[in-house]
């Protein structure tokens, strides 16, 4: 494919000479890269992007990232930020927590919703920098949490329990040592068991 393609490049470049062009006039070698491009970069490269653009997912905590290559994609791909269907795939490719979290937040109006990328992205963001906070507070309670349980010498709930509650505790788990009475004498459970 090469050699063909090199051939019709020198015969080009002979017919300007012989024109009248001087071997070193910058024509030369913009005809060469223009050349180039069209015959070797990926024609599909806008259907490519586009592909990409519409599988993009927001990854862990990374939303800087996940805008920056949601853009990058969408003007390989030649498509307008601000077209409906970009930004109906920008909402498709953030975190549901995430995107749950914008439409619950004060700045999102159900009969009038953003219509441009601007204003879903500075909420994206605006959001994401909350869960951020909200995080770094979480785990300050979990560090308290676990200092107070070694000062106690309580062990934590179990990963594998992690949800078991008892009904005094506000879960559905029965709470057995509230049920129980005093403890019994062999002679009492033995009539007990007789009755």
């Amino acid at each position: 494919m090469m050699e063909p393609w090199k051939e019709e490049q020198m015969t080009k470049l002979e017919a300007r000479i012989t024109g009248g062009v001087a071997d070193t006039e910058e024509i030369h070698w913009t005809e060469f890269k223009q050349a180039f491009k069209d015959s070797f970069t990926n024609a599909n490269r806008k259907q490519e992007a586009f592909n990409n653009l519409i599988k993009l997912k927001h990854g862990p905590d990374r939303l800087d990232i996940f805008i920056a290559e949601f853009k990058r994609l969408a003007t390989a791909a030649e498509v307008q930020l601000d077209d409906h269907g970009t930004i109906y795939h920008f909402k498709q490719g953030l975190k549901p927590g995430l995107m749950q979290a914008i439409i619950a937040s004060n700045a999102y109006t159900p009969q009038n919703p953003w219509t441009t990328f601007k204003g879903w992205e500075e909420n994206a963001r605006s959001c994401h920098l909350k869960w951020i906070h909200g995080q770094e507070f979480k785990r300050q309670n979990d560090n308290r949490r676990q200092g107070l349980y070694q000062a106690l010498r309580i062990k934590p709930k179990s990963a594998s329990q992690p949800g078991r509650r008892t009904t005094a505790q506000g879960g559905n788990t029965m709470d057995i040592d509230t049920m129980r009475g005093p403890e019994l004498s062999d002679k009492q459970k033995a009539e007990l068991m007789a009755n």
